[in-house]
């Protein structure tokens, strides 16, 4: 028997660092209400990140 789970109804939304162009690291901004992304096929699958890392190009790739 297998389960799926599935995110909660009433949480329909997530927290989000968004870059919308390209600059120093002021161009970087916290979005606390970004909307969830839709699972719609059957071999989707919807990861929850608890922890990430800045690697050296990340930040080259924010100062082009």
């Amino acid at each position: 028997m297998s389960t799926v789970s599935h995110p909660s109804p009433l949480r329909s939304k997530m927290s989000a660092w968004q870059l919308h162009e390209y600059g120093d690291v002021n161009q970087l901004k916290l979005s606390s209400a970004v909307q969830l992304p839709v699972v719609c096929r059957p071999h989707d699958v919807l990861v929850r990140v608890y922890a990430a890392s800045v690697n050296p190009v990340d930040v080259m790739m924010v100062g082009q």
